[in-house]
């Protein structure tokens, strides 16, 4: 019987997820507050706000909700910049024909 090997998992972090973390460090930087000072406002260590920041750590919507709160920027603003085709993905995007007849299609309304 032969063994299968499991499948190899990226483990680098998303560009998403790198965009954010720049961005949160950026902003906080820009408002003249420190690691640990921005992480005691959100109750958590400057080490786990380091992780995100660096993207080591994906940070969740709430904690985003926060950091933005005690920085006084909207959620949005992390992600400013971020480009469209940051998904990782290789595959370039439709082009806006196709895009606008695959909606018009059958099969487009139906993934709703």
């Amino acid at each position: 019987m032969r063994a299968w090997a499991k499948p190899k998992i990226d483990s680098s972090p998303h560009p998403a997820d790198q965009h954010v973390g720049r961005q949160i460090a950026a902003v906080r930087v820009q408002s003249d507050v420190s690691q640990a000072q921005l992480a005691r406002s959100i109750g958590i260590s400057f080490q786990q706000l380091q992780k995100y920041e660096n993207a080591r750590n994906r940070v969740s919507a709430s904690m985003l909700y926060e950091i933005a709160n005690v920085l006084g920027v909207p959620v949005s603003r992390f992600f400013e910049g971020l480009s469209g085709n940051a998904t990782g993905r290789d595959d370039p995007p439709l082009p806006a024909g196709e895009r606008i007849e695959f909606i018009a299609s059958a099969e487009g309304p139906a993934l709703d």
